[in-house]
Order: C-alpha cells, then sequence, then structure tokens
C-alpha cells in the first residue's frame, strides 16, 4: 500500500569457512523505492538474517537490486520487487438520494476500480454513519444483502446500492454516509471510502408499490441476431388498490452481465447510461399498472440476470418485500447450417 512499509527478511550465509564480522546490506538500482533503509550485519558464524524496511507512494512495481558487500569488497546481490497496491471508488451517481419511511430509495451506482491490485474486497456501508433505521443494500448475485464481496482484477467492478428506510425518523436534513471498501493487503487492512449524501422525508400518504418481471424469448440469441431478436424483460409496476396515489416513481433495472441496450428500442420515459436503465412514471394511480419492455442484446454470458426496483418519493411504501424482483433469462449462440445441407437430429 503507499506509504507503508515493508520489511524484505533474508539471510546471510558463510560458505566454505569464509568470515568477515562486517556485511553492509544495502539497495540498488535506479528502480529502488524512495524509502529503501538496510543496515550492517555481523557475520558471526553459519548464517545471519537480515532485514530491509521499504516504501513509497506511487502504486507501481519498484524493481531493485538487495546488495551485500562485505568489508573486503566481496559483493553478493539479489533482485527484490517491492509491488505498491491500492483500489479507488468512483463518486457515487447520484451524489444523494432521499427516501421515505419504510421505503427504497432510487439506485446508487459508482465502481470498484483496481490500482496495481486484485483480491476480494468487501463493500459495505459504515455502520456508525447511517441514520437509526436506515440500512444499505447492495445488488448481489442472487438478489440483495447489506454487504458484497467482489474479486476485482484488472477491470472495474460495477455496484449499486439501494438505501432503506425500514421505520425511520423522517429529519429531513441531509446526512452523509459513508460507503467503504475493505481488503486485507500482507496482513494489513486497506480501507478507501466514498460519501453519500442521505436525506429521510415524510410521506404523507401510504401505499403498496410492486415490481415483477418476466423475460422472452428463452433461450435468447447471443448478440440479437434472428430469429428471436433482442431479449426483452418485461418489468411491470403495480400500486394497490388499497393504498394512494403515487407520484414520481421511478423503476431501475440492471443486468449482471454485459448486455447492449439500445436507445432507439427504450420504451417512452425511459433512458439509460449503458448499465442501468431507468423509467420514470409522474403518477401511478390506485390500482394503477404501467409496464416497460426493455430490450437488451446478450453479448458473452450464456445467462443474464436483471435485477429491477421499484421506488417513489411521495409515499411511504407498507411492503418493501415487493420493491424488487430479479428474472434470469439463458441466452445461446444461433446455430450455424449451410444452405440446403441436411439437418440430423438426434
Amino acid at each position: 500500500m503507499p506509504n507503508t512499509p515493508v520489511l524484505f527478511n533474508g539471510t546471510l550465509t558463510a560458505l566454505n569457512g569464509y568470515t568477515n564480522g562486517s556485511i553492509a546490506v544495502s539497495c540498488q538500482g535506479a528502480g529502488k523505492p524512495a524509502t529503501c533503509t538496510g543496515g550492517t550485519f555481523a557475520l558471526n558464524g553459519a548464517s545471519t538474517p537480515f532485514s530491509i524496511n521499504a516504501a513509497d507512494t506511487p502504486v507501481q512495481d519498484f524493481n531493485f537490486t538487495v546488495q551485500a558487500q562485505a568489508s573486503d569488497g566481496l559483493t553478493h546481490s539479489l533482485p527484490a520487487t517491492l509491488h505498491i497496491v491500492n483500489m479507488a471508488l468512483t463518486t457515487p451517481s447520484p451524489a444523494g438520494v432521499s427516501v421515505t419511511p419504510s421505503a427504497l430509495s432510487a439506485p446508487v451506482s459508482f465502481n470498484l476500480v483496481p490500482l496495481n491490485f486484485s483480491g476480494l474486497v468487501t463493500v459495505q456501508c459504515r455502520p456508525a454513519s447511517l441514520p437509526a433505521n436506515v440500512t444499505c443494500l447492495f445488488e448481489t448475485g442472487s438478489g440483495f444483502a447489506s454487504s458484497r464481496s467482489v474479486f476485482i482484477q484488472g477491470t472495474p467492478a460495477p455496484i449499486r446500492l439501494v438505501v432503506k428506510a425500514q421505520g425511520a425518523t423522517a429529519t429531513g436534513t441531509p446526512q452523509q454516509i459513508f460507503i467503504d471498501a475493505t481488503t486485507a493487503v500482507n496482513q494489513a487492512v486497506l480501507t478507501i471510502s466514498q460519501q453519500l449524501e442521505v436525506t429521510v422525508n415524510t410521506a404523507a400518504t401510504t401505499t403498496d408499490l410492486s415490481v415483477t418481471l418476466s423475460h422472452s424469448p428463452d433461450p435468447a440469441p447471443l448478440g440479437g441476431a434472428a430469429p428471436g431478436g433482442p431479449l426483452i424483460y418485461h418489468a411491470t409496476i403495480a400500486n394497490a388498490a388499497n393504498g394512494a396515489d403515487a407520484s414520481n416513481v421511478d423503476l431501475n433495472v440492471s443486468f449482471t452481465e454485459p448486455v447492449v441496450i439500445p436507445t432507439v428500442l427504450l420504451p417512452p420515459g425511459c433512458s439509460t447510461d449503458g448499465i442501468t436503465v431507468t423509467c420514470s412514471t409522474p403518477t401511478l394511480l390506485v390500482s394503477g399498472v404501467a409496464i416497460f419492455d426493455i430490450q437488451v442484446i446478450p453479448v458473452l454470458s450464456r445467462s443474464v440476470t436483471a435485477f429491477a426496483t421499484v421506488s417513489s418519493g411521495s409515499v411511504t411504501d407498507s411492503a418493501l418485500a415487493n420493491n424488487s424482483a430479479s428474472e434470469t433469462a439463458n441466452s445461446r449462440f444461433r446455430p450455424f447450417a449451410r444452405p440446403g445441407a441436411p439437418i440430423l437430429m438426434p
């Protein structure tokens, strides 16, 4: 990690009766780190342990030489590498969300970026920073959880969460919460953070919003090649008959695997950033239903899971369990056949 001292340990060994009471161990080479401290060690007997303390700031590999030189000029050296790693969280989008008691917020997206690093990282909202009865729920491969563990290597990993206010007290005051990403590096703990502004607002009315998902066809052709066309997720949001009208209702749909989202095929009221589809309904009346057919093109994976959430800043939701849904679709390459060739069925 940057500016974190690392101890290189080694052994000086006397061969064939060699004796010399003073061995200077140092770092050599143009690639050595800014801090690289050895010392003078007494070689008394067959072997003597030594250590070098190394550290630097830039995230990169520092390749250098550990040199041991006796007072009579005898010198030996070995190559060494200081591997400095880090990671980063991009700024959450949006940077702030509002949520009403007993409701879910709109989704928040950001990336976990490896910097010369690969390993398992746990992402969660810092409990001490959360308002009372407010939690963060992270999208996982099978639903939502209070934290997410993800292996990063080479490319950024997209992370999404929603804020849940289960019985929270409305304050109307923005509060900064911390999103932490934590991993272990050489038995040391590396934690990086981003801030998210959360406001718990009072809702004037209570209702029950819900979302369901289905899809067609199955399997869908990879690349969207005809016949079959793109994979279509059918998202239905509904407002219960015994509730109240809901305004500013948002449907958000994300995908576990890379897909192409053709903007020209999006339903009215929907937009995309290339990763998430957001559909807005200005007003969803009591007993009202809104249906959105979202067409995507699977790229590489043999299956794609869509996650959907529905939220509204104008109402308290009486049943949060049905505010999210997931749906998995299979995808396959289209079989090729030479025109006129017989097709043999097993």
